[in-house]
């Protein structure tokens, strides 16, 4: 799972609930011909479009013939079914409009929703006319190629429910006067270019109560860590993939309500407690990693949480294997890599993995050897990472019932358990490079059928390399380079028409294997 899924999935719960807050039940759209609109909102709405550049005539039915006569019915638009004023504007995804915003639409004195997601602005700023929209509920200008400041005047939108302006090249800081509005529940303004500290409502501002989702990421805020305390309510917290520096403070720990929380890719430094985490019992998403943050807790502890995706590459764990790990069985996503562990890897690690799809233990000191199990994945594993330890043995079966397996830079020495595969899976890249595999390799490659990159280089193979590999109709990358084989290719890896890139040291091809 990718964080993507997961911001799709809460931005479209949010959405609906706004849609059905906005629109309600006296509203009318496509197909409702009881509503006549008012002709001074039709003519704000035509000059909208006029200053838009509609190549590809997203909106056709935009105009003043008599069959179109009825602006409520115009895509897009919504209307109350009381009143015959437009309350609804939304152009979302329409990436083929570009120009200028009208400002016209300030005579939809009565429009509460406003999507214009994705209409190219030709890097022009936030008109200064919006800020006039008082009625607007839920304000969308993400991907619209903006540039400049968010103005000061944000703070008049009194009525806004859901703010993003995602997606741009804006500049400078978040404006104080936006905790100034008091319905405020959804701000997003990630992946643009803002900087400076981050701007915390004071004791006369009350957005911050009201605020649940706040999402700054990757922008170029700097400077201390925020206090958090002063937003009780939030939900969703994002502020990765930005400049923050210094510790992280234990109040974080008190907002009862947080079920996503993503730090990762600043400059944080200093230790994480068990306070951090005391009452975030409804956390769901941790992003930690990529920071200098080193997570202190008990052996003992039990988190008040269960995880379904924990991302914490890059801070300090080890040297011991985190027990608390125990505690979580319902997580589909573990990075834990470049943690600093040297334990062995518990039995009671692998039965608790089984529901998840991605697994990263890479880049750590973890030794011994894995022990085979009977384990069953619930789900489709899409990737296992354990390269660059100092893993040791053979490669147990249970782990080629993966999509991706990353092996390489340890010290297997054996993987003929793989034949133990009785049935077609889903394996496409396997990477065993650098280890100590020796003797011949093993001769049944037929249940692997959808394996695309084959990596065995820097090994101690020997032997001549089996014919089954042939078998491997999807193959496009093959490295054998750096073993002890002897012979030539076999004939069968013309079977391999996907093959690409072939690395196999000093075998040669043979008259009639020339390589393509």
């Amino acid at each position: 799972m990718r964080r993507l899924t997961r911001q799709i999935v809460v931005h479209s719960l949010l959405l609906v609930y706004l849609v059905d807050g906005v629109v309600g039940s006296n509203s009318t759209g496509v197909g409702d011909l009881k509503t006549r609109c008012r002709d001074g909102e039709r003519q704000a709405l035509l000059k909208f479009k006029d200053n838009l550049d509609d190549d590809h005539d997203v909106l056709p039915s935009w105009n003043n013939k008599e069959e179109n006569r009825e602006c409520c019915n115009w895509c897009g638009i919504r209307c109350d079914n009381v009143s015959g004023h437009v309350i609804m504007l939304d152009l979302c995804q329409s990436t083929y409009l570009r120009g200028n915003i009208s400002s016209s639409l300030i005579e939809l004195s009565h429009l509460n929703y406003l999507n214009l997601q994705g209409i190219n602005l030709s890097g022009n700023p936030i008109p200064t006319f919006f800020v006039k929209m008082t009625s607007l509920t839920y304000l969308n200008l993400s991907w619209c190629n903006l540039q400049g400041l968010i103005p000061e005047s944000v703070g008049n939108l009194i009525a806004l429910d859901y703010l993003d302006l995602s997606h741009n090249k804006l500049e400078g800081e978040i404006p104080k006067s936006i905790w100034n509005i008091c319905t405020l529940k959804i701000l997003n303004v990630s992946s643009n270019k803002l900087s400076g500290q981050f701007s915390e409502p004071n004791e006369r501002s009350c957005g911050q109560y009201s605020l649940e989702h706040l999402d700054v990421s990757r922008n170029s805020i700097m400077g201390s860590f925020p206090n958090l305390t002063l937003f009780p309510s939030l939900k969703t917290l994002s502020l990765s993939s930005n400049q923050l520096n210094g510790s992280v403070h234990q109040r974080i720990g008190q907002l009862s309500e947080l079920e996503y929380l993503d730090i990762s890719n600043n400059s944080l430094e200093g230790v994480i407690s068990e306070a951090h985490f005391a009452k975030l019992s409804k956390l769901r998403f941790l992003d930690l990693s990529f920071n200098q943050l080193h997570l202190n807790v008990s052996s003992a502890w039990i988190p008040p949480f269960k995880l379904e995706e924990i991302r914490l590459s890059s801070c300090k764990l080890g040297p011991q294997f985190p027990e608390w790990l125990q505690t979580q069985n319902n997580y589909i996503h573990l990075d834990i890599s470049n943690t600093k562990i040297s334990d062995p890897i518990p039995s009671w690690f692998w039965n608790l993995a089984t529901n998840s799809t991605f697994l990263n233990v890479s880049n750590n000191q973890i030794r011994g050897a894995i022990a085979n199990s009977t384990v069953e994945w619930n789900y489709y594993k899409e990737e296992i990472d354990l390269s660059s330890n100092q893993l040791e043995g053979p490669v147990p079966l249970f782990l080629f019932k993966v999509n991706v397996l990353q092996l390489s830079r340890n010290n297997f020495s054996d993987i003929n358990s793989a034949c133990g595969v009785t049935e077609d899976g889903w394996l496409t890249i396997l990477d065993l490079s650098y280890n100590q595999l020796s003797g011949k390799l093993f001769n049944c490659w037929s249940h692997f059928n959808y394996l695309k990159v084959l990596n065995l280089a820097y090994n101690e193979l020997v032997g001549e390399i089996p014919k089954t590999i042939g078998s491997l109709t999807l193959l496009e990358a093959l490295l054998l380079s750096k073993n002890r084989f002897v012979g030539e290719l076999p004939l069968s890896l013309k079977n391999c028409t996907e093959l690409k890139f072939l690395m196999s040291g000093k075998i040669s091809y043979g008259d009639q294997y020339p390589l393509g």
